[in-house]
């Protein structure tokens, strides 16, 4: 009896995927119950075209873009509250996703106010891309257990559970989705002859490119392809690549003609305007995103750490790397198909290292990454006494006398094994919630008016915050789409985890000094004195968040000043990085006016802010927020 020929290769034929498919998509049911979170607000916005919030995304094809980079437009956005007046004021994040956008307009037409329905459609969306992937290890592994082992790996990563769960992430399922697609296309043409692939797979690699960045990922595993799998030989073999070529330029002309990228935002780097600070970006975020692939410890954690903590939780992912590479290097230099995983998986990191490290950005990384791993739990447990009984006498006889816990491989296959077949699977299900856990304060903050209140006339005036999109954005946001009245404008004056000094100098002038400065972060941690522990915290991801529309590389100076319709703010100190201090806020009418409503955060929701008398100083705490 061949070791192929074990009873799980059998169901590696056509029910594998399917059952597969539908048993990830189980496993992430508590998805149906997360409803809109965080961007996906911004989408239901654009898809419905309110006239009062159609500055903020003029058509629903532009969804993904928050800021495009237009001077003006900004300034725009800034007068509305929907950008904080710390913006760069040439920011640009904007996304080009076209046929993901489709699907949500798909969901506005035929269920907008079900995001339970939507959520089943990202599902399925999730299933199509567990089961084209099971196809895809089948076809380049071939019928035995091997395929169907990196099949199941790959199926229960806890790492798809955001993708599966958050609406907005979808993009990332579909262009997974086209990647996979296109990589068998490719496979059916180059050994098959199967001439519609020529044109096919680079359809499908634009239709990826055209649905989500994240796409991108697919050159690597083509030129590995072309490297490791190829049938050509010479240079015939990377000349298949050419038509993927035009492809991607197609799409690269538009994207850059269009407008879209990033630019003045410390979640993105590009690494074509700024190289030095992508290397950089690079050499830290991949330990980190790959501790989170293979290991134990999600690379999520990165967003609640202090800089001292990132640099320990770097090092611990290096000394993984350094034993995980130990066990599995062999494997990889004795197998082409290992060398093709381990390639494409490794060409695939230089794009999500663009942005803070996320498991979730990690789907296409772990279709080579489980691909591997399948190979080298066939290495190391072919030692094993189990399998052993599973070969012919003969060969038994000729094994070395050796069980699964007496190697190395063996004791690392025995770890991976219980981290990606225990563990993943059962955290799948929360990591599939887990989208749901920031909603708590974004709802606690819409719902602090009635909903009948008229707040059309008012200017709501937020004098601190965790986060500025949370009031800024999410107030106003959630209570257009609930149809409650919104206010005219939203004025987050500063947004901080930490205490907020207030000093009034005259009737229409305060100034503000937060604990650390504005736009604080995990570097500033030396400065608390909130009781907030400097090593880690979830409080630190609001932080990094609020960064999002300035990064550190466009430092403020003093005296710099913002000019708004009715506030006028001045920056009168900055820190030594270059973030500002403090800074002067002067309206134009006295802060005791009817038109202005003044609120303050206290523990994890938002209430009434009376402003101190004249030349009198007033200490806001900080935030004690609550997840749960």
């Amino acid at each position: 009896m061949k070791l192929d020929s074990f009873r799980f290769c059998r169901l590696t034929h056509s029910r594998l995927p399917v059952i597969l498919a539908v048993t990830a998509v189980i496993l992430c049911l508590p998805a149906l119950w997360v409803g809109w979170q965080w961007d996906d607000y911004a989408h239901q916005l654009a898809l419905r075209q309110f006239p009062e919030t159609r500055q903020l995304t003029p058509s629903p094809l532009f969804m993904f873009t928050f800021a495009d980079g237009d001077i003006a437009r900004n300034h725009r956005l800034m007068e509305a509250g929907w950008l904080p007046w710390w913006s760069l004021e040439n920011l640009r994040l904007a996304f080009f996703r076209p046929l993901t956008v489709l699907t949500h307009w798909l969901d506005h037409l035929l269920w907008p106010d079900s995001p339970f329905l939507m959520h089943i459609h990202s599902l399925i969306w999730f299933g199509l891309l567990i089961y084209v992937s099971a196809m895809l290890y089948r076809r380049l592994m071939g019928t035995t257990w091997i395929a169907g082992m990196a099949a199941l790996l790959f199926a229960l990563d806890d790492g798809h559970g955001v993708p599966a769960g958050w609406i907005a992430n979808r993009n990332a399922l579909i262009a997974s989705v086209f990647v996979v697609l296109m990589l068998i296309s490719h496979d059916n043409w180059r050994k098959k002859a199967w001439k519609p692939g020529v044109l096919i797979g680079p359809v499908l690699f634009l239709c990826g490119l055209l649905s989500g960045e994240m796409a991108l990922a697919g050159a690597g595993y083509l030129l590995s392809y072309a490297v490791f799998l190829d049938p050509d030989t010479g240079i015939k073999r990377f000349a298949s690549l050419v038509p993927y070529v035009v492809a991607g330029g197609i799409w690269l002309i538009l994207y850059r003609k269009l407008g879209f990228g990033a630019l003045g935002s410390s979640w993105y780097v590009d690494p074509v305007r700024d190289p030095v600070a992508f290397f950089q970006a690079f050499f830290e975020r991949a330990p980190i995103l790959l501790m989170g692939q293979w290991g134990f410890i999600s690379s999520d954690l990165y967003m609640m750490l202090s800089i001292p903590a990132i640099r320990v939780f770097w090092g611990i992912c290096v000394l993984f790397l350094i034993v995980l590479c130990r066990g599995i290097l062999p494997v990889v230099k004795s197998s082409p198909l290992a060398r093709f995983w381990a390639l494409g998986m490794a060409l695939s990191l230089p794009l999500v290292c663009t942005t803070f490290p996320f498991d979730r950005l990690m789907i296409l990384s772990g279709l080579g990454a489980m691909g591997i791993l399948a190979i080298f739990f066939k290495d190391a447990f072919v030692c094993n006494r189990l399998l052993r009984s599973m070969i012919p006498f003969e060969a038994s006889n000729r094994m070395p006398e050796m069980t699964l816990r007496q190697s190395f491989p063996g004791k690392l296959a025995i770890a991976l094994a219980v981290i990606h077949l225990i563990l993943s699977p059962l955290s799948l299900p929360f990591r599939a919630w887990s989208p749901a856990l920031l909603g708590k304060m974004v709802h606690n903050v819409a719902g602090i008016f009635p909903a009948n209140m008229p707040l059309n006339q008012q200017e709501l005036v937020i004098v601190n915050g965790p986060c500025t999109p949370i009031g800024g954005f999410f107030l106003s946001a959630i209570r257009r789409l609930n149809g409650d009245s919104v206010p005219n404008r939203v004025r987050v004056l500063s947004s901080t985890i930490y205490s907020v000094k207030v000093t009034r100098t005259d009737l229409y002038t305060l100034i503000l000094s937060p604990k650390g400065g504005f736009l604080n972060h995990v570097g500033a941690a030396s400065f608390e004195t909130d009781q907030k522990p400097a090593f880690m915290h979830m409080d630190y991801m609001f932080q990094q968040m609020d960064r999002t529309f300035r990064d550190d590389r466009y430092p403020f100076v003093a005296g710099q000043k913002i000019e708004l319709d009715g506030l006028s703010i001045e920056v009168t100190a900055v820190t030594s990085d270059g973030r500002p201090a403090e800074a002067v806020f002067r309206f134009s009418v006295p802060l005791e006016d009817a038109s202005l409503r003044w609120l303050q955060w206290h523990n994890d929701t938002l209430i009434p802010f009376l402003p101190p008398p004249v030349n009198e100083t007033r200490y806001l705490p900080a935030p004690a927020l609550s997840y749960w």
